[in-house]
């Protein structure tokens, strides 16, 4: 099994590296060996929900969790994710398709219904002016995204159940990417899964590189002021699936600028 992680903190570090330390040894000792998809699943559940309790007893920070795990010998992808670093499957041809579930408040309306029906408040933050700016916010804690990894001054509003699935690798393999939001607030799906197709001769730790270039140059089209210095965390894992009719080559990659964490295990 060849796992990825991507963690994006907020309001501190302390919450993305104490997962970045701690998340992926829970998630395998939860797995207890058995790498099926369901197992991988109920392991993600159980490694968010413990990596929450122990965050919020150390810290008020928070994080984004994105796993991404790969059984070689069943060619199965298991997915679990919380806010909002997402995880994206490009093809060899034709559209991509995403593979987390989006928890910014902003855009999902489940959780918003969620976080209202609990007596959350949600809101804009204000600007100097007064003026309403920026994301909708859950109000205590100013979070975006109502699904995350510790956040303690948020309460019992955050959840940190994942969202879970599974799916086979596709006919003719396949590039999977994780990222932080400091990708694709910058650069569109489409974007990214033409960066990599563009990019198949080279390795996938030079097509993470190329891309977050491209997310930072994106992010400064029209302002130089501090020209190359990410905005946001943004941190990209790209994993290149090569498949035969009963096995697949595997080879990952990834870059970081900021403060977000990623790692690949096997």
């Amino acid at each position: 099994v060849v796992v990825m992680l991507v963690a994006d903190g907020h309001g501190g570090g302390e919450a993305s590296r104490h997962c970045r330390d701690h998340l992926l040894d829970c998630y395998l000792a939860s797995a207890a060996g058995d790498p099926s998809a369901p197992s991988l699943l109920r392991a993600g559940v159980a490694a968010c929900e413990r990596m929450h309790e122990e965050v919020v007893g150390m810290t008020t920070a928070g994080s984004t969790i994105t796993i991404v795990a790969l059984n070689l010998a069943r060619l199965e992808l298991s997915v679990c994710n919380l806010g909002d670093s997402e995880a994206w499957l490009v093809p060899r041809s034709g559209s991509p398709s995403r593979l987390t579930e989006d928890h910014r408040l902003d855009s999902s309306e489940p959780e918003r219904q969620r976080v209202r029906g609990m007596g959350g408040h949600l809101a804009h933050a204000k600007n100097r002016a007064g003026d309403p700016a920026g994301p909708l916010r859950l109000w205590p804690g100013g979070v975006a995204q109502a699904r995350s990894v510790g956040d303690a001054d948020v309460g019992d509003y955050i959840l940190a159940r994942p969202y879970v699935r599974s799916l086979c690798v596709p006919t003719g393999g396949c590039d999977v990417v994780v990222a932080s939001d400091g990708i694709w607030d910058a650069l569109y799906s489409s974007a990214v899964a033409s960066s990599l197709r563009s990019m198949r001769r080279q390795s996938a730790s030079q097509a993470a590189t190329a891309i977050i270039d491209r997310a930072i140059n994106q992010r400064h089209a029209y302002d130089c002021h501090g020209y190359l210095q990410p905005r946001d965390d943004t941190t990209i894992l790209v994993m290149r699936i090569r498949r035969s009719n009963s096995a697949a080559d595997v080879a990952g990659g990834g870059a970081s600028s900021g403060g977000g964490c990623g790692c690949v295990v096997s």
